[in-house]
C-alpha cells in the first residue's frame, strides 16, 4: 500500500489525465455490450450437457420450437371456423408464405390442438429456412398486430429471446435513471456536504462505463448471457459506491489531524487495505460461480470478477487522486467545520451507547438476532425449487411472447412434453426396418410408468397404425403420401424424434428417475438423446450436486486464507462463514414468501413464479455471501486494527462498532437503493436477483453485523485472536 500510495501523490495528474481517456474510450464502447451478448435459450442449461446437445440438434435439424414463430389471432366474436375469420387468418398467413415461411395451422391439419376451448382463437406455427434469426425478429416487428377488431400477437422461443434482451436493455436504463439521483441526495444528508457526495456517484458512473466495456471485450472470446448483464453491472455500481464511501469517509477522518497528503496516505494504507482484501473476497465467491457449466452462472462469475476488478482499481487510484486534488474542500458544503464535529460526535455517541447494551448482554443480543432472522427463513420450510420450464410468468410483462405463451396455456390447455427424445439411426429411417426401429423405440416410451402419451413419426393421433402397417407403406416407397406431413415435422434423414408428455410435473421425482432409464436404454440400430424441461431438470440438478462441494468447498478455504492473513486469527474467519448464512437464510425465506406463496404480488410490482429457480438461489448465494463477506471486512479490520493499537479486545470491538457502524448501515442503505432498483425489472428472474440481494445487504448490515457479530465476539474475547505462531508473525501496518 506504500507503493500505491506513492504513485497517488507523485502521478495525481497523470492518474486522472489516463482515467478520462479510458473513460471516453468506454463510453462508445461499453454502449455497444448488447450486441456481443448471448441470446440463445442455452443460457439456463448446462453447457456441453445432453440436454443442450439434443436442443440443438432438434433445432439444426428440424427446426423445432427455438426457430418457430407462434401466431396468434384472436378475436372477441367471429369462430375460427367461420368464413370471416379464416379470411383474416389468410391474410396475416399470407405475408408469411410471400417470405419463403413454411405455416402448420389448424386449416392445413384439422388438428384441434391449434383451436381454443372458446373458438374465438388459433394459432399458427411458422418457420423459416433461409433466414437468420435477427432477420426473422425483424420482419415479426414490422407485421401489424390489428385487423379490424381481430387481434395478431406473436411468441414462441425466437420472439421471447428478443424480447427478453431489449427489456434487459430497458431495465438497465431505467434502473441507473431511478438509483443515481437517489444515490446522491443519500450521500448529501450522509457526508452533510455536496462535494463529498459528488465522488462516489462519479465513481460509480465510472464502474459502470468500465465494467460494462469490460464485459463486451470478454464476451469476443467467451459467451456472456444476456440475463447476466444487469447483474454484473448491479455489482460495479454497488461495491464502487461502497468502496468511496469507506474511503471518503476515512480520508475526512484522516484530515482533522494530518495534512491532506498524509491523510491520503494513511487513507490508503488503511481502508484502502480494507477495500484491497474485500475485493478479492468478493472476487473468490464469483470465481465459485465460474465452476458451474452453466453459461448464465459463468457468465455473472466472469463479467463480475472484469467490473469489480476495474472497480477496486478505480477506488485505488482514481478516487484518492480526486481526494488528494480537492483537499480540504471536500467538507465544502452544507455544515461548517464545528457543526459537522459536533454532528459526528452525537452520532457516534449514540454507535457506542448502542455497543455498550450489545456486549453488556451478548447473549440476549444473539437470541434476538437468531429469533428475528428464523422467523423470516421460515417459509423455506415448504419452498419448490425448479430449474427449468420457463412457462409465460418468466417472461416479461406486458411482452407479445407473455400474452401468447399464456393464451396457449390458459385458452388451448397447450400441453408441453416433459422430455423430446431424439433418435439417431445407423442407417435409413424411411425403409421398413428403419420404420420398426422407431416404432419399437415410440412403444417403449409410450409404455413406461408415467407417460400419458408420446407423438412422433410412428405414433400420432393423426395416423394411428400398427408395426407391420408401417413396414407396408415403407416397404412399396420411401416416402409414402400417407407419412408427408409427420416426416415434414419428425423426419431428417437418419434422425428423427419423438415428444413424450407425463401427468406428472418435470421436476417430480418420478420423471426425474424416468430421463435415467431413457438415457440408459440401448436402442436397436442407433441411439439417443434427451432434451425437454424434465432433462434440462435433470442435468442441472446433477450439475449443481456435481459442482456445489467443490465450488464451496475451494470459496471457503481461499476465504480463510485470506482473511487469516489480513487479521492474524483463524478464529475470526470461521465465526465470519458461519454467520454470514443468517442473512442468507432470511432472505431466501422472504423470496419463498413473495415469488413462491404470491404475498406483495398484488401490488403490481413483483411477479408470482409458483417456485424459486434453482440458478438464481445459486447466484444469490454466491453474491451475497460475496457481499457479507465485503462488511465483514470492513468491521474485522478496523477492529483488528485497533487491538494492535490497544491490545484490548473489548475496546477494540467496541470502537470498530462505533467507527464501521455508521459506515457500513450506510453503505448497507446505498447498496440497497442500486439494487432495489434493479428489481423493478419486468423479468421475473432478475426480480428474483435484485430483491434477494437487496433483502440479503439490509439483513447483514443491521442484525447480523451490527448486532451478531459484535456479540459472538465478546464470548469469544481474547479467543478471537488465536492463531498459529506463523500466522502471527505476519504483519500488516496500519498506519
Amino acid at each position: 500500500m506504500r507503493l500505491l500510495s506513492k504513485l497517488v501523490r507523485n502521478n495525481t495528474l497523470a492518474i486522472l489525465l489516463i482515467a478520462a481517456v479510458i473513460i471516453g474510450f468506454g463510453i462508445s464502447y461499453g454502449s455497444g455490450v448488447f450486441t456481443e451478448l448471448k441470446k440463445d435459450e442455452g443460457g439456463l442449461s448446462v453447457e456441453n450437457s445432453q440436454s443442450l446437445k439434443a436442443s440443438r440438434y432438434i433445432k439444426n435439424n428440424f427446426g423445432g420450437e427455438s426457430k418457430q414463430i407462434l401466431i396468434l389471432v384472436k378475436s372477441p366474436d367471429q369462430n375460427v371456423d367461420s368464413t370471416e375469420f379464416k379470411n383474416t387468418f389468410n391474410s396475416v398467413i399470407k405475408r408469411f408464405e410471400k417470405n419463403g415461411a413454411t405455416i402448420t395451422s389448424y386449416y392445413n391439419t384439422g388438428a384441434t390442438d391449434f383451436k381454443s376451448s372458446d373458438s374465438r382463437s388459433t394459432y399458427a406455427l411458422a418457420e423459416f429456412k433461409n433466414k437468420s434469426d435477427d432477420d426473422t425478429y425483424k420482419f415479426i416487428q414490422d407485421q401489424p398486430l390489428q385487423y379490424g377488431n381481430t387481434e395478431v400477437r406473436f411468441g414462441g422461443t425466437l420472439v421471447a429471446t428478443r424480447q427478453i434482451s431489449h427489456q434487459i436493455e430497458q431495465d438497465l436504463v431505467r434502473a441507473e435513471l431511478i438509483s443515481l439521483p437517489i444515490l446522491l441526495i443519500l450521500l448529501i444528508i450522509i457526508f452533510r456536504s455536496v462535494t463529498a457526495a459528488i465522488l462516489p456517484v462519479l465513481l460509480g458512473i465510472v464502474a459502470v462505463i468500465g465494467g460494462t466495456s469490460v464485459v463486451r471485450l470478454i464476451a469476443h472470446y467467451i459467451d456472456i448471457d444476456q440475463y447476466a448483464i444487469n447483474v454484473i453491472t448491479v455489482l460495479g455500481l454497488g461495491l464502487s459506491i461502497d468502496y468511496s464511501l469507506l474511503m471518503v469517509s476515512r480520508f475526512r477522518e484522516e484530515l482533522h489531524e494530518h495534512n491532506k497528503y498524509d491523510a491520503i496516505n494513511r487513507t490508503i494504507r488503511s481502508s484502502g487495505r480494507t477495500i484491497l482484501f474485500s475485493g478479492l473476497t468478493v472476487m473468490i465467491c464469483l470465481f465459485g460461480l465460474t465452476l458451474f457449466p452453466i453459461s448464465f452462472l459463468r457468465s455473472v462469475g466472469v463479467g463480475g470478477i472484469a467490473a469489480l476488478a476495474f472497480a477496486i482499481i478505480a477506488a485505488l487510484t482514481i478516487l484518492p487522486s480526486l481526494l488528494l486534488l480537492i483537499g480540504d474542500n471536500i467538507n465544502r458544503g452544507t455544515l461548517n467545520r464545528g457543526q459537522r464535529k459536533a454532528l459526528e460526535k452525537k452520532q457516534s455517541g449514540r454507535w457506542y451507547g448502542l455497543g455498550h447494551r450489545i456486549l453488556k448482554y451478548p447473549y440476549v443480543s444473539i437470541l434476538v438476532a437468531v429469533l428475528i432472522v428464523l422467523i423470516t427463513a421460515l417459509p423455506l420450510a415448504h419452498v419448490k425449487i425448479k430449474s427449468s420450464g420457463i412457462d409465460y410468468r418468466a417472461l416479461p410483462r406486458g411482452s407479445s411472447s407473455r400474452e401468447v405463451s399464456k393464451s396457449l396455456s390458459e385458452d388451448f390447455h397447450n400441453k408441453t412434453p416433459s422430455l423430446q427424445i431424439v433418435y439417431i439411426h445407423d442407417g435409413n429411417i424411411n425403409n421398413a426396418g428403419g420404420i420398426k426401429d422407431v416404432y419399437q423405440l415410440t412403444q417403449y416410451l409410450k409404455n413406461l410408468p408415467g407417460v400419458t402419451t408420446v407423438q412422433g413419426l410412428a405414433e400420432n393421433p393423426a395416423i394411428d397404425l400398427d408395426s407391420g402397417t408401417y413396414q407396408a407403406l415403407y416397404s412399396n416407397s420411401s416416402h409414402p403420401p400417407q407419412m408427408a406431413q409427420l416426416e415434414k415435422q419428425y423426419l431428417n434423414n437418419n434422425t428423427t424424434y419423438i415428444k413424450v408428455f407425463t401427468n406428472d410435473g418435470p421436476t417430480t421425482q418420478a420423471i426425474q428417475d424416468m430421463v435415467k432409464i431413457i438415457r440408459d436404454h440401448k436402442p436397436q440400430n442407433g441411439r439417443i438423446l434427451v432434451d425437454g424441461s424434465a432433462a434440462v431438470e435433470y442435468d442441472i440438478r446433477d450439475s449443481v450436486a456435481r459442482q456445489a462441494p467443490i465450488a464451496l468447498g475451494l470459496v471457503v478455504i481461499a476465504i480463510m486464507v485470506l482473511l487469516s492473513i489480513l487479521l492474524r486469527s483463524v478464529i475470526i474467519p470461521l465465526q465470519a462463514l458461519v454467520i454470514n448464512s443468517f442473512s442468507l437464510l432470511a432472505a431466501f425465506g422472504i423470496l419463498v414468501w413473495i415469488f413462491q406463496d404470491g404475498y406483495l404480488t398484488n401490488i403490481g410490482w413483483f411477479m408470482q413464479t409458483g417456485s424459486l429457480d434453482l440458478t438464481i438461489l445459486i447466484l444469490i448465494f454466491a453474491i451475497t455471501f460475496g457481499l457479507s463477506m465485503d462488511y465483514a471486512t470492513f468491521y474485522y479490520s478496523r477492529v483488528g486494527e485497533e487491538f494492535d493499537r490497544t491490545g484490548k479486545t473489548e475496546k477494540a470491538i467496541l470502537d470498530g462498532l462505533a467507527l464501521t457502524g455508521p459506515v457500513i448501515t450506510q453503505a448497507a442503505i446505498l447498496l440497497f437503493v442500486v439494487v432495489i432498483a434493479f428489481a423493478t425489472s419486468n423479468i421475473a428472474l432478475l426480480q428474483q436477483v435484485g430483491l434477494g440481494l437487496a433483502l440479503a445487504v439490509l439483513i447483514d448490515a443491521f442484525i447480523v453485523r451490527i448486532v451478531l457479530v459484535p456479540a459472538v465476539m465478546k464470548i469469544f474475547g481474547r479467543a478471537n485472536w488465536y492463531a498459529p505462531k506463523f500466522l502471527k508473525k505476519i504483519r500488516i501496518s496500519h498506519d
